[in-house]
């Protein structure tokens, strides 16, 4: 445990407020594909992080933050080694329900808002923009949950987590809502907190 700058004690672990730690809810999972994250560097200290929730849980997930002074060295070689595929809704991607992959397909995501996921796939494109790149349609995900936590940019938008659950059960044929355990606890704290009022 430790102290923020607000003078909180925080988990070491999910880096929530002791009384708001989700880590009784957390699951232990390895994934047949890999996973790259790849982290705006603002959100590394956002309170609602779902990329830490998923990088805590899946033990071949690798996350990356855009500050990292490795950054391209460790892009590229995850692309050499695992061939993955991009998620993210752009005019160049297309549906991922229209097409056929095996469970050990990987992936990666971009953690962010829209703005600032499209400001690290313009900031990589020589990279990035390479890759085969896929979405979800409107109507082949549930609504997200995210949106009493943090206002989405649209109807059919995501958080990192739920994009990464999803893509997980499109690939695999099979259940991960587990992993979205964290996420819902958050934003049961939240409208536990709104309730009480200022």
């Amino acid at each position: 445990m430790k102290n923020n700058s607000s003078k909180r004690i925080v988990c070491d672990r999910c880096k929530r407020p002791i009384a708001n730690c989700y880590c009784d809810c957390l699951e232990t999972i390895e994934t047949q594909g890999k996973i790259l994250i790849i982290r705006h560097v603002k959100e590394r200290e956002h309170p609602f992080n779902t990329a830490l929730m998923a990088r805590l849980q899946i033990k071949n997930l690798v996350l990356l933050d855009s500050d990292n002074p490795n950054f391209k060295e460790i892009l590229l070689k995850f692309i050499e080694d695992n061939n993955p595929i991009l998620i993210f809704k752009n005019t160049k991607s297309k549906n991922i329900t229209d097409q056929k992959f095996n469970s050990q397909q990987s992936f990666i995501l971009l953690d962010g808002t829209w703005d600032k996921a499209r400001s690290l796939l313009l900031g990589n494109s020589e990279v990035l923009e390479k890759l085969e790149t896929f979405h979800f349609d409107v109507g082949s995900t549930p609504q997200t949950i995210y949106h009493s936590v943090r206002k989405a940019c649209s109807d059919e938008a995501l958080s990192t987590l739920e994009a990464l659950v999803y893509t997980l059960e499109y690939l695999n044929e099979k259940n991960y809502q587990k992993l979205l355990r964290p996420l819902e606890r958050i934003i049961e704290d939240q409208k536990k907190w709104a309730k009480k009022g200022p």
